[in-house]
């Protein structure tokens, strides 16, 4: 399977959305080491609450939300692909709302409103051709 890479779309790269997902993250993962060692350190206090979220960040705040996006850059036009991250703010306020009873009031439902009319211009715009500069 060939892929372009876009910023150049020259460059043809062999490999699966996943796999180059995992790379980026193992990459960050390296390069956070130093900054780890370098920071001053803090006794750590283990719960229940902070491991649980903790595992849940990592499984679906990294893996799973950084292979779907790569996917959905890889399967999906960059215009809807990009909306990713404004489709996953509105599944973390709704996820911390049901879960957490984080409080949900005008603001939030201003922000969603915000959100969703974003979303929609996008996807309003993909697919026609660019306006005509002269």
């Amino acid at each position: 399977m060939d892929r372009r890479i876009s910023s150049s779309g020259s460059r043809k790269i062999r490999a699966h959305p996943i796999v180059i997902g995992a790379v980026q993250q193992l990459a960050a993962g390296i390069l956070c080491i130093p900054i780890t060692l370098l920071a001053p350190h803090r006794e750590i206090v283990l719960s229940f609450r902070s491991v649980a979220a903790l595992v849940y960040l990592v499984i679906f705040g990294s893996i799973v939300a950084c292979s779907a996006y790569i996917y959905a850059l890889d399967r999906l036009p960059e215009a809807i692909a990009s909306s990713y991250p404004c489709i996953n703010a509105v599944v973390a306020m709704w996820l911390g709302w049901l879960f957490f009873r984080e409080p949900f009031g005008l603001r939030e439902a201003a922000a969603m409103a915000i959100i969703f009319a974003g979303v929609a211009v996008v996807k309003s715009q993909t697919g026609r051709a660019p306006a005509r500069r002269l």
